[in-house]
């Protein structure tokens, strides 16, 4: 399900776990370990997720959107960086309030909460 090891980058340690699961079951697998779906901030941190843990495939993140049609980290943060894709996020059907990142690109979307995605990351921050 998750990989063996943690990956310590920075102030933050990251965990790959490919386990097809909605929004809600990759963030409370994540928080069973401790941690958070991953809280992206930065270009290089986006980078290096979808390019070196993921094998550029589709993955949940901890964003979610709020009752004031917002998002948010599952921490409760509005993100300061973000990298949606073109005319993302876009609510279609008004039925999409999770986020991930999309597969074969390192641009966000927004999905149903409910969608199988194939993996999430988990993060540990010090």
């Amino acid at each position: 399900m998750c990989d063996k090891n943690w990956e310590q980058i920075g102030n933050s340690s990251y965990i790959v776990c490919n386990y097809p699961t909605p929004w809600i079951g990759a963030l409370k697998a994540c928080q069973n370990m401790g941690a958070e779906l991953v809280k992206i901030e930065t270009e290089e941190e986006n980078t290096f997720l979808f390019n070196h843990q993921t094998q550029r495939s589709q993955f949940w993140i901890g964003l979610t959107r709020g009752p004031d049609n917002r998002f948010y980290w599952s921490d409760g943060s509005r993100p300061g960086y973000t990298k949606w894709a073109s005319r993302q996020p876009d609510n279609w059907r008004q039925a999409e309030h999770c986020g991930h990142v999309r597969e074969k690109r390192d641009y966000w979307n927004d999905l149903p909460c409910n969608t199988i995605v194939p993996r999430f990351v988990c993060e540990k921050r010090k």
